[in-house]
């Protein structure tokens, strides 16, 4: 089972490869600046879009559970189980996130 921040590198690089230009969010952004890093089971992404993830997570064989609003055709996080990996990425939807994501990618 692979440890946590094998999955964070490895789905980070895979993000990227998808030009989704993942930004790191979670528990385990939190660690980065925090003295006392919180217990984390899964890894948090945040993207402006998902493009293909989907369809390529699941064609890789991975349970890809995709949420959104009732009524709401665009999904708001995708949940992504398999082989010991847990990693949620979640869609930019509010002024906060967006900004997020221009800011993170920028540096």
């Amino acid at each position: 089972m692979p440890e946590i921040e094998d999955s964070y590198v490895e789905f980070r690089e895979r993000l990227e490869a998808l030009g989704l230009e993942p930004v790191l969010i979670g528990a385990l952004a939190a660690a980065r600046y925090r003295l006392a890093p919180r217990a984390t089971t899964d890894v948090d992404f945040l993207v402006r879009r998902l493009g293909d993830l989907v369809d390529v997570m699941r064609g890789e064989g991975y349970d890809v559970h995709v949420m959104a609003e009732p009524g709401d055709d665009e999904p708001y996080v995708v949940l992504i189980r398999g082989g010991g990996v847990k990693v949620d990425v979640l869609v930019a939807a509010t002024d906060f996130s967006v900004a997020a994501t221009t800011r993170c990618g920028q540096s």
